[in-house]
């Protein structure tokens, strides 16, 4: 009784003390669920009272969002969208000449970057599901709503459709107040137990709800534009609505700095407008603060599970061992979805991101065969020759016109790899394979990684937080564990680390 006395205090919250207190909302959620919880794992069912307090408790936070939604919006200059930064690159790869032995030379790091993890706070979005209300809510497959997100089937609870007259203020809260009662929140639920499915991350589900609301609606028409905003702060995420003269824009923050996308300062924070086509520059926004929402990120922990539309056989060979001999063919659904994704300079996101398990299954045990029986030192370098040999390298400009990191699964697919995209590669092979730790050297017109090594290796190496790092760089083709490009072996390179 005494948990229940507290919902009704919270329940009774006026709508200043409700975005005041924007935490409320949050230990609402984390309380309710966690009773559900035990409550389910001592009697297999939850409460109804709970939920029903929990449902009073948004649609009460729904209502008060739209009171201020009718209000006139501020207006905010919009800047066009930031170019991925341009890295000089050689045009040729750097061939070793000879077989001198790698001297034992510490080279000099600069700064050290520390990775940003956010997936650990953003596992709690990922972790709250709301219960079922019966056996046949979590039954994805037979829900009516049917649209397909990257060529896979996806399903939902069917909603009640509205439509707007124009962009304005009082449309989008009476299509707030309409989506509140017409089972929208339930929706967002469902949304939610998809994204879990299909393992999305913050840019997957944010592009699934673009998908699906373009299914109801229309894409970009101003009522999916409402809907996805109405469904990602159901979701938690900081979100914003604003509009131009005849069309609504979404606009999301993100953790990390994102290329090709306008945006709206707000704050000091950089808000992106989410149609890259939008050309207006002045927008009307609705700058309010949802309860508890949580800033998204780009970071990708894990690849999404799309069905499979393999994109052909490739063969990868290495030059120096012969065994190294592999036939691969990837999901052209992932690469889409990868193409598709915000660009970034934050390299440790691309090495986190690892390769789909998909392509696991069809690299790893030829490479573990490779590799099997020896020496960490010995299995780095078979690892370094078989990226330095199997892909031809060609610059970012030369094959797309742009620069372009690639994730690993992305390497795998186009023909061609620079430097960054073949330390990436390398960097998650050899975490996943030896299980040794790995850094990225970010030189001025160059990017390489580093092992540190559980024997003693020979070689050119870093100290970094007093262990040292040797040198392999996947773009000195020809070269061994531990030899430096001559061009680099008098320059600093910062360090970048990685979880």
């Amino acid at each position: 009784m005494k948990k229940r006395s507290i919902f009704s205090a919270i329940l009774s919250l006026s709508i200043f003390a409700a975005f005041a207190q924007v935490g409320d909302f949050g230990q609402f959620r984390k309380n309710m669920d966690a009773e559900l919880d035990a409550k389910r794992a001592a009697y297999g069912a939850f409460s109804d009272s709970m939920k029903k307090d929990f449902d009073d408790f948004r649609k009460k936070a729904n209502e008060d969002y739209a009171r201020f939604m009718d209000r006139e919006w501020e207006k905010f200059k919009a800047f066009k969208a930031k170019p991925f930064p341009e890295r000089p690159e050689p045009p040729e790869p750097c061939v070793k000449k000879g077989s001198t032995p790698p001297e034992t030379v510490q080279l000099r790091a600069g700064k050290t970057i520390e990775p940003k993890d956010t997936a650990a706070r953003k596992m709690e979005l990922v972790e709250f599901k709301l219960p079922p209300e019966s056996g046949e809510q979590t039954d994805l497959q037979n829900r009516p709503l049917a649209f397909d997100f990257y060529d896979t089937p996806c399903r939902t609870m069917q909603v009640p459709l509205f439509s707007m007259a124009e962009a304005s203020e009082k449309e989008a809260r009476d299509a707030w107040l309409f989506m509140d009662g017409n089972g929208y929140t339930s929706l967002a639920d469902d949304c939610m137990r998809l994204r879990e499915k299909l393992m999305l991350n913050d840019w997957g589900y944010i592009g699934l709800l673009e998908t699906m609301t373009a299914a109801m609606f229309g894409r970009n028409s101003n009522e999916a534009v409402v809907a996805q905003m109405f469904l990602l702060v159901q979701s938690g995420y900081k979100a914003r609505i604003a509009r131009t003269q005849d069309k609504m824009v979404l606009m999301v923050p993100f953790t990390d700095e994102t290329y090709s996308y306008p945006y709206v300062e707000i704050q000091n924070e950089s808000y992106y407008i989410m149609d890259k086509n939008m050309d207006a520059t002045m927008f009307s926004v609705f700058n309010m603060a949802y309860p508890d929402e949580q800033t998204a990120s780009v970071q990708l922990c894990r690849q999404p599970l799309f069905n499979i539309r393999a994109a052909g056989n490739r063969v990868l060979q290495s030059d120096a061992y012969p065994d190294m001999h592999i036939n691969i063919a990837t999901n052209k659904n992932l690469v889409d979805f990868l193409m598709d994704y915000p660009r970034t300079n934050v390299w440790p996101i691309y090495v986190k991101a690892s390769i789909s398990d998909d392509m696991k299954r069809q690299l790893y045990p030829q490479l573990r065969k490779a590799i099997a029986g020896k020496s960490k030192t010995e299995a780095v370098q078979m690892l370094l020759n078989f990226v330095q040999t199997a892909f031809e390298y060609k610059t970012d400009q030369e094959q797309f016109g742009e620069e372009m990191p690639l994730f690993a699964d992305e390497m795998l697919y186009y023909p061609y790899a620079d430097c960054e995209d073949r330390s990436i590669l390398l960097s998650v092979l050899v975490k996943d394979l030896t299980g040794l730790d790995v850094i990225l050297l970010d030189y001025p017109e160059h990017i390489a990684m580093a092992v540190r090594f559980d024997e003693p290796v020979d070689g050119y190496y870093f100290t970094v937080d007093g262990e040292e790092y040797v040198v392999c760089d996947p773009t000195y083709i020809g070269a061994s564990v531990g030899d430096c490009m001559p061009r680099y072996v008098g320059a600093s390179a910062d360090v970048i680390k990685i979880d």
